[in-house]
């Protein structure tokens, strides 16, 4: 869930860099100190509190149980080994329609009244982004986007922000940019 990242990252959060974390597709994670046990030797000065932005079941008519049943695992599968730097994660919920830009910045900032460590969520990738943009970087809190960006809303472009970070990226673009990476950095001849 890159938690660990957006913990030692976040302005309202200290902690050290030992923490690690990896982060798989389907929304399980698991979190490790560098050491790599679950007892932590980092420590943090608030609990970490999450607030996943997405609809559930019977909330809209393209809501997905996917999203917060991911969270949810990933979420006691760490705390269960220890938590992050003997923190356990907290998890707050608000829904956030892809479909409806208001919705989406009403739950936006009340998750900023949450004062959290980490936002997660918005499921409708770069669109639902655009409508949220200014509160987040206003917010300055690391955002965690479960879907896809666009080339508009990436980080470095005029549309994106330096603190939402998409987590799926399987787009033209990324290819581009990564075969750029291994022609121009690394000096591959051949892909």
């Amino acid at each position: 869930m890159m938690l660990a990242a957006a913990c030692s990252s976040s302005k309202k959060t200290a902690s050290t860099a030992t923490t690690t974390a990896t982060t798989a597709a389907s929304g399980g994670a698991t979190a490790t100190t560098a050491g790599g046990s679950s007892s932590s030797t980092c420590t943090l000065s608030k609990p970490i509190k999450v607030v996943l932005l997405a609809e559930i079941v019977g909330e809209s008519a393209i809501a997905v149980n996917y999203y917060n049943d991911g969270a949810n695992i990933a979420i006691d599968q760490i705390n269960k080994a220890g938590g992050i730097c003997g923190q356990q994660i907290q998890m707050v919920r608000y829904p956030a329609s892809p479909l409806d830009p208001q919705n989406t910045n009403a739950a936006y900032l009340k998750a900023l009244d949450q004062n959290p460590t980490a936002i997660i969520g918005l499921p409708g990738g770069g669109t639902q982004l655009a409508g949220v943009l200014s509160n987040v970087n206003r917010g300055q809190i690391p955002t965690m986007i479960i879907s896809l960006g666009d080339d508009t809303t990436w980080y470095g472009t005029k549309g994106g922000s330096q603190y939402a970070w998409f987590m799926e990226q399987d787009t033209s673009a990324v290819a581009a940019a990564g075969t750029n990476n291994y022609i121009q950095a690394l000096g591959a001849k051949k892909i």
